[in-house]
This record gives structure tokens, sequence and C-alpha cells, in this order.
């Protein structure tokens, strides 16, 4: 289904790798390769639910991503404790903030999450946000502003506790061993609409028109298939959660399949199934976002 009006998010789309320029890692054994001490940082302090590590220079923002990262938590830990009354037990999580880009690690266009002693506790690292360039934009053509970094720390969160909840479950599939267009599209959808009501309200919508505006970007061939897992993924995400529930997507989650298909087809249906209400999710969302301008 093709919104046909956003030339703009078309172009800029088509200049991008992801939906808001970065290139992120998921958690796994291969991310052992950054030990401390790490270059740059010379400070910490603990939040509510995070060690904050950070270069002295940068104590505002490091103060203020703390806070964010305190609030996501709390908000995303409640909508998830049904499925798991233990997630924010024995939470271990380090913040790692650099004041310059880490190649590779830590740039304005990339953030990376790293898992250590059995998934159990996690690193994050990122950039400041005064350390990016006042003319970065998102895919959509947004700042990266306050709004952007509230939204990332709360979407690289967000791994942390989906790995949490299917590990926790005891038997079924793990949340790394789902497809990029489900891992990286339900982060997305989470640092969204657990973060500010800027990014829920007015980013949200747009990417998903973005995807409207791009017929190729999600299609129905034998399964789901998304060009782009940070924007078409998310974008899947919000119509599992639009059309139906939170609960469906739950029982997903909880799943004693041991696959994510096997999941997704015993939730959902059959992947070409869902295509015409898919479809029609879609025209609908765009219509709306068109007639709110």
């Amino acid at each position: 289904m093709y919104c046909g009006f956003a030339a703009v998010i078309t172009f800029l789309l088509a200049a991008s790798l992801s939906t808001d320029g970065r290139v992120a890692n998921r958690p796994g054994p291969q991310s052992s390769e950054l030990k401390p001490p790490f270059p740059q940082v010379d400070r910490e302090f603990q939040s509510k639910y995070c060690k904050v590590e950070y270069t002295a220079s940068k104590e505002a923002d490091a103060r203020q991503l703390g806070a964010d990262a305190d609030s996501s938590l709390e908000s995303m830990s409640h909508d998830l404790a049904p499925l798991d009354p233990y997630l924010m037990r024995d939470f271990d999580c380090t913040i790692v903030q650099f004041a310059v880009p880490l190649p590779g690690i830590a740039t304005e266009a990339q953030e990376q999450t790293q898992s250590e002693n059995g998934g159990r506790s996690f690193r994050v690292f990122l950039l400041a946000l005064s350390s990016i360039p006042a003319t970065s934009r998102t895919v959509v053509g947004e700042p990266k502003d306050e709004d952007f970094s509230y939204k990332t720390i709360a979407d690289e969160l967000s791994a942390v506790l989906f790995d949490r909840v299917t590990h926790d479950k005891g038997s079924g599939w793990r949340f790394h061993q789902a497809p990029d267009l489900f891992v990286q599209g339900i982060e997305g959808y989470f640092g969204m609409t657990h973060s500010t009501p800027h990014e829920q309200n007015l980013t949200l919508p747009l990417y998903v028109t973005a995807v409207g505006a791009n017929s190729g970007e999600v299609s129905f061939r034998g399964a789901i298939r998304v060009r782009n897992p940070y924007l078409g993924g998310l974008a899947v995400v919000a119509f599992l959660y639009d059309v139906y529930g939170a609960n469906r997507v739950n029982a997903l989650l909880m799943s004693p399949k041991p696959t994510f298909d096997e999941a997704f087809s015993d939730n959902f249906g059959d992947f070409g199934s869902i295509r015409g209400k898919y479809n029609a999710w879609i025209a609908k969302r765009c219509a709306l976002t068109r007639k709110s301008r």
C-alpha cells in the first residue's frame, strides 16, 4: 500500500541505511571486545537502575541520560511485569557515554549494547548528546535532540528487557533468535512509546508514513520481508500492537514454541494471512497523518 504523498520522506529514506541514521549492534557473545577501562571515561555515578560512566566535561548530558534511562526502564518494566515478575531483579546495567566519537562503538550514527555473564549484565555505549552535530537529522528529518536521545536509550534498554523476558520464561524461542525485522522493530517501537510524547505522538507516525511512502519496504512474499528492519520492522510491530493488541504480542513473546516463526504462526496465523489487515492499517495511518497536517 502506497501513501504517495511523502516525497521528502521517500528521498530521505533512499539516502539512509537505517530509520535514524544509526547502525546498532544487538547483545551477543561477540560483544566482549571492548573492556574497561574505556577511553575518555573518568567519572561515574549510580542512578536508580544503572551505573553511568562518562567524561567530566559531559556531566550534564550524563545526568540527563541517567534520568531518562531510569524513567524509561520504569515505564517498560511496568508494561512487561506481567510476563516476568523477576524482570528487574539483580538488574545490572552500565551506560558508557563518550565525549567524542569512538568509531565502531559510539558515534552520532551508532550505539552498541553488549552482554556479559550469560546475558545478565549489560553495557550500553553511546555518544553524548551535546557531541552530536546540531545539523544531524534522522531519516524523517527531525533533529537529533533531547527527544531523540531519550528514545535512543529507551530503545537500547528495551533489548535488555526483552532478552530477559524470553530467557526467564523457561522454554521457547529467545529474543535474539527472532528475525531482525522483529528485534529492531520492537526495540524501536518501545523506544518511541516509552520515552517522550513527541516521539510517541509525532515521530512514530512519521516513521509509519515513511513506510507507506515506500511501497517496497514491507512485503509478504512467503514471509513478512522488509528492506530495512529499523524502518519496516518498526511499522510491522506498530501494526501488531495497533491491530491485534498488546496481549497477542505478549503471547508471542511468551510462546514455548522453539522458533519465532512457529510462535508467530501460532499467534497470528501464517505470514500471508495478515497482509490484508496490514495494508488496510497502513493506508488508514497514512490518511490520518495526511489529515493532521
